[in-house]
Order: C-alpha cells, then structure tokens, then sequence
C-alpha cells in the first residue's frame, strides 16, 4: 500500500465516519417523535451493537440452514404479494403525477402534464414504463404495487447476488431476506413512485462494477462488462438523476486501485470510457423520446432544484417557489432549456450571495431536512395510502423503520471500525464513496426526506459486510 493511497483510505474513511456519525446525531435528536425515537433507537443500539460485538467476539460465520431460508423467503414473498390486496386511497402530490401521466399515456398516448414532465424529464421512465404496463393490462393503482414488488423482488436476488460471487453465500441469503421485508422498501412499494425502481437499479449497477473489477485480467473481459456496467448505470439515472455520482465514484475508486497496483491505468482509462458512453447514449435517447410524446424540448440541466436548493432558510419546496414555477410555466412561449439556464443562474447567483456563516447555515438546515424525519415519513406514506389504516399499524411501522434505519448507520459505522486496517482487502472504500457523494450532492440541490433513501443501499451492503469472513 503506497503513502498516497494510504492517505487516501483513511481521508475516505475519516469523511465517512463523520457524516455517519452526523446521520446518527440527527435521526436520534431532531424527529417529531422524540420519546418513540429515543427509546427504540437505544434498544436498537443495545441489541445491534451487543449482537455485532458477541459475533466479532466468538468470530463466527453467520449460518443459514436451507429450509429455514426456503420458509423465510416464502414469507418474504408471500409479505411483498399481499401489498397487492390492501385498499388504497387515490394518489396526491407527487404520486398522483406519475400515476395520472401513466393512465393518460396508456389511454390516449399522450401525458397529461406534458409541459411538467418535460420540464423535469427524470419523472418520464417510470411514466413510460408505468403507462406501457397499464397498456397491455389495466389502468388501476394495483398495477403500480405489482411493478414496485417485481422491482423489490428483483432487488433481493441481486442483493443475494452480489455477495454469492464473494462466496459469502448465507450473508447474501440474509441480506435478500432483509431487503425483502424492510419497513423503507415495503412501504415504498406501495407508492407512485421509482423509489423502489431506482433502488434496485442502483443495487444492479453496484453489482455490475463488482464484476467489472474482476475481469480486468483480459481486455475483451473489460470492455463487454464496461458497456454492461455502463448500460446499467444509464438506466437506473432514468428513475433519478444521480448517477453521475457514481460514475465519480467509479473514477476516484479506479484511481485509488492503480495507486495500490492493483490495475493498470490503460485498462482502467478504456473501462471509464465505455461505462459513460452508454450511460450518455440512454439518457439522450430519453430525452429524445420524451420531446417527441410530450411536444416540448427538455433539458437535463437541474436549474429548478438548484434554484430551490439555494433559498433559504433550508432549500425546500414552498407554496410560493410553486406559485412562482408556475408562473413560468403558463406562459405562451414557455421554453425548458431557457426556464432550466435561467433558474440555474439565479441559484447560482443566490449561493454567491451568501455569507460563508450564512452559506454553512443553509447547509446545515438542509442536512437535518434530509435526514431527520425518515422514520416518520415511511409511517405517514403507508398511513396515507392505505384506506381507514390502522393507527397501530403507523407507530408499528415507525418502530420497525427506526430499528431498521438504525441498523444500517450503526452496522456501517462498526463495519468501518472492525475493517480500519484492512481498507485494501475489500470494497468499503467504494460504497463509503457513494454514501459520501449522494449526502454532499444533494445538499446543493432542493431537498426533502425521500431524496436521501439511496444512501441506505450502501449503508445495507456496508452493514452486511460486518459480517463476512476474513481470509487472512
């Protein structure tokens, strides 16, 4: 391990460790049910931490027998097919804008907000794919639960994936098994939304960089599973516009392997350059589609939430940026590109403007808005979907998010710890790249509790790997 790529680990590393810790603070302090918060967060801790330092202790290898795996995974299914029976209310919001746009492009080929979705094109995948399935099926909410559990189901076999090529095969049954009946996919498999679309995608493109990494040993090996990689990366950044920090990630992570000789910079060179074409190719041929189904051209610059991210006191969304957008919107000779570059240069101009104090103020407010009130929020999102739900099932399911949430930063956090002189022998480096990355970009974009859910799938996968055997 050479002096610079030891620097590098360990900077990685202290960065990580820092937000976690940031993460914890805020989800532990600042949510609207303190008590509930505070009481399931300590016993969480209890248990988590107890039961991590018990296994690193007696250094066991976790064990799962196969027909107590079979009958999990037959609950975990059968959990995920029964979101398809409950009654739910009419999407609002946010949700009722896929939803009306995908029944409009299934009944009359056309969308019902075109001017909106062209104006934000990251909306337009999970309508088109959406309003295709209601196409050749039917027109009603339930299809929306189906396509969200093929998406979650898809997940876990990924997840089981990913660490069976580690040969870490019952960690990979355990984590497919967790990511199947986790209180934040299930819930948002019932909403009109990519969420759960984007988490699976994104846990897809993970797995496809892992396998990238393994056949640089042969040059046609890295350029098929470069475009592979690249074609994954391209199609989940259609659910959510945020792969362009992966492919940072992707390139700070290459460099740090040729660092510690481990690749060479020829193949590495090559492979970054495959994985963005297809990435670029698939999001130009959205935006072409979508110009061509809703009459109006688009623009991926992401001028509107930068200019919403700049205004204070925390760069969320209000009633008056929403009277003020659809001002622009209304008019006659309303252009995206132009509405997209002016609104980027007021953002712009609105963070030159600030204070550095002012400036980390904002940042601050706006850290606590995207990670404070996850918990809450996964309990009112199923309180507002379901018809006459239960009160009980809303604080069971606040519980159960807390515990879960709680799992995640608490089991990163200690994977970090127990794996701090061993950065080299495994991928912790990448993950803690993306969780750092997403958190850091957003901060500068308009913010809102949902749009911090991807972190969770690295915080998963780092958790889980608490767990994995080291071959020494």
């Amino acid at each position: 391990m050479t002096k610079l790529s030891q620097i590098l680990a360990k900077f990685i590393m202290l960065v990580f460790l820092i937000l976690d810790l940031g993460l914890i603070v805020v989800f532990w302090h600042a949510s609207p049910y303190a008590i509930w918060t505070k009481f399931t967060f300590l016993t969480s801790l209890t248990i988590i931490l107890g039961t991590l330092f018990f296994l690193l202790w007696r250094n066991r290898e976790i064990k799962l027998k196969k027909k107590v795996f079979i009958i999990c995974l037959i609950g975990a299914v059968l959990l995920n097919l029964s979101l398809l029976f409950l009654p739910y209310n009419y999407p609002r919001g946010d949700y009722a804008t896929f939803y009306n746009n995908a029944r409009s492009l299934a009944a009359k080929n056309t969308l019902s907000l075109p001017r909106y979705v062209a104006t934000f094109p990251h909306l337009s995948a999970y309508i088109f794919l959406l309003g295709g399935i209601m196409k050749v099926t039917f027109a009603k909410y339930y299809m929306v639960v189906f396509l969200n559990i093929l998406f979650n189901l898809g997940g876990a076999w990924i997840l089981y994936q990913l660490f069976k090529t580690n040969k870490q095969e019952d960690l990979g049954k355990i984590g497919a098994l967790i990511w199947l009946v986790n209180p934040l996919n299930l819930v948002w498999t019932t909403t009109c939304i990519p969420i759960v679309a984007f988490q699976t995608c994104f846990l897809l493109a993970i797995y496809s960089f892992l396998k990238l990494l393994t056949k640089h040993d042969r040059w046609s090996k890295v350029i098929l599973s470069s475009l592979l990689c690249g074609i994954v990366v391209g199609i989940a950044n259609l659910f959510r516009p945020i792969m362009i920090i992966f492919l940072i990630a992707v390139v700070i992570y290459y460099g740090y392997l040729i660092l510690l000789k481990k690749l060479t910079w020829p193949k590495v060179v090559i492979s970054i350059i495959l994985i963005f074409l297809p990435y670029a190719l698939i999001g130009k041929a959205n935006d072409a589609l979508l110009t061509k189904v809703s009459g109006y051209q688009t623009s991926s610059t992401p001028g509107w939430n930068v200019y919403v991210g700049s205004v204070a006191p925390n760069g969320q969304w209000t009633e008056a940026l929403g009277e003020e957008f659809n001002t622009w919107a209304m008019k006659k000779n309303y252009n995206v590109p132009a509405f997209q570059k002016a609104m980027l240069d007021k953002g712009l101009k609105n963070y030159q403007s600030y204070s550095f104090g002012s400036l980390m103020r904002l940042m601050k407010n706006k850290f606590i808005v995207l990670n404070h009130n996850m918990t809450a929020l996964n309990a009112d999102i199923l309180y507002g979907n379901i018809c006459h739900c239960p009160s009980l099932i809303r604080h069971l399911v606040y519980v159960l998010s807390t515990l879960y949430l709680a799992f995640c930063l608490l089991g990163s956090l200690a994977t970090f710890i127990k794996n701090r002189q061993h950065l080299t022998d495994n991928i912790l480096v990448f993950y803690a790249l993306l969780i750092i990355g997403i958190e850091l970009a957003t901060l500068l974009l308009e913010v809102a509790v949902r749009y911090t859910i991807p972190i969770y799938v690295p915080l998963l996968l780092l958790s889980l790997n608490y767990f994995q055997k080291r071959e020494d």
